[in-house]
């Protein structure tokens, strides 16, 4: 059986992972099939597109030595931040009636990415403007490795674990494997 009301936790990880698919879901179920509004699924669409453009406009600035591109820059990536922040907890909370248990629960995995990604955001800022400590290239190896990598790994594993959570792999494997074996077997 195909749900045909995607998870919350589901919509948000393929938004926040920019997954390839433009209807929000995965699996046999396309954006005509699903519950969710067209205007929510394009606002969880939406957000890649200024982050896209604040992370150019910061390098490029930085690569120009055009102060005033940097700062546009970071001021996109903190509006759209706010934004994304603001719509993943609204929707957690508006769509938590509707949800079943494992879209409640990978709604809650998303939510509690966003403290990681805020983190992710203050690094990317601090590299920008911050002291020479936070320098790349030259600066120390432990705050790369914590604020950047372990902070993008943890973002990583628990947006797919939300996506695991809200449409398992197993169960449809062995319902495929169950249906297979019931038109191969003889008829008695």
């Amino acid at each position: 059986m195909v749900c045909s009301k995607p998870h919350l936790g589901e919509l948000l990880s393929q938004a926040i992972l920019m997954s390839p698919e433009n209807s929000g879901q995965s699996g046999e179920t396309g954006p005509g099939n699903s519950k969710w509004t067209k205007w929510i699924r394009f606002a969880l669409h939406f957000f890649r597109f200024p982050i896209f453009f604040a992370i150019i406009l910061t390098v490029v600035g930085g690569i120009i030595q055009m102060h005033e591109l940097g700062e546009a820059g970071s001021i996109l990536l903190i509006v759209t931040f706010v934004y994304v922040c603001s719509l993943v907890t609204w929707l957690a909370v508006k769509a938590r009636s509707v949800l079943p248990k494992s879209g409640q629960q990978a709604a809650l995995l998303v939510v509690v990415t966003l403290p990681f990604l805020l983190v992710r955001v203050i690094y990317f800022l601090l590299l920008e403007y911050g002291p020479p400590k936070f320098n790349p290239a030259s600066g120390d190896v432990g705050i790369m490795v914590g604020m950047g990598l372990l902070m993008e790994i943890l973002v990583v594993v628990l947006l797919i674990l939300a996506r695991a959570v809200a449409e398992p792999i197993l169960p449809s494997v062995i319902k495929t494997r169950i249906a297979y074996d019931d038109l191969e077997s003889p008829a008695d």
